[in-house]
């Protein structure tokens, strides 16, 4: 006759229940890891989209501050001739020819500097190659050339030295100017582009 063996039928149906929770847990563990994975993703596309956001408001500033000094210059030109009698009066009459360029070129800068580092941060994060990132390279190399650009723009256009003798008609015409404006407009596109990308 059969005799049930209970220590070992209750042993047995404990490892099934124990190897069930372990498989249980392990299945939890992955569907957790995909989700979190997932939830990164998602997070790294809403930074990197508010950086691009962020870089794209500040894009054109330090342009708009060297035009506005164009424009302010021929106006004090035809309404206080005093002010253009040295560098010293030009300055004491409107500082912020000098002043509202450095501020903007200095908030473009900081944000240029931390978009070239949380942008491919984010890229990384979610499996694309830095070594084949297209797109951001060309971000980058353009941000690189609008810098430099933004540079010289500055030396002539916030330099109350320079400003003494120019104004709008030599805004309109200055290779500078357009190369500036060059450089932003191809700024402007790869940055949009990349925003675009992130809602694929």
């Amino acid at each position: 006759m059969f005799e049930l063996d209970i220590p070992r039928t209750e042993l047995l149906v404990n490892s099934i229940i124990a190897a069930t929770a372990v498989l249980g847990m392990i299945v939890s563990v992955s569907i957790v890891g995909r989700q979190l994975r997932h939830q990164n993703r998602l997070e790294s596309k809403n930074i990197e989209k508010k950086q691009l956001h962020e870089l794209l408001s500040v894009l054109d500033k330090p342009l708009d501050a060297c035009a506005a000094n164009a424009m302010d210059v021929d106006f004090l030109r035809a309404t206080n001739p005093a002010a253009l009698a040295s560098a010293q009066a030009l300055y004491q009459a409107q500082p912020a020819l000098v002043v509202t360029f450095r501020v903007a070129f200095q908030h473009f800068t900081n944000v240029a500097t931390t978009t070239t580092t949380i942008v491919p941060q984010c890229r990384r994060l979610r499996g694309i190659n830095p070594a084949t990132d297209v797109r951001y390279h060309s971000l980058e190399t353009e941000l690189t050339n609008l810098v430099t650009a933004y540079q010289q723009l500055g030396v002539k256009w916030a330099n109350v030295n320079t400003l003494l003798r120019l104004g709008r008609a030599q805004w309109m015409n200055d290779p500078l100017q357009q190369n500036a404006l060059s450089s932003v407009a191809a700024v402007r596109h790869y940055a949009s582009a990349l925003v675009a990308s992130l809602y694929v």
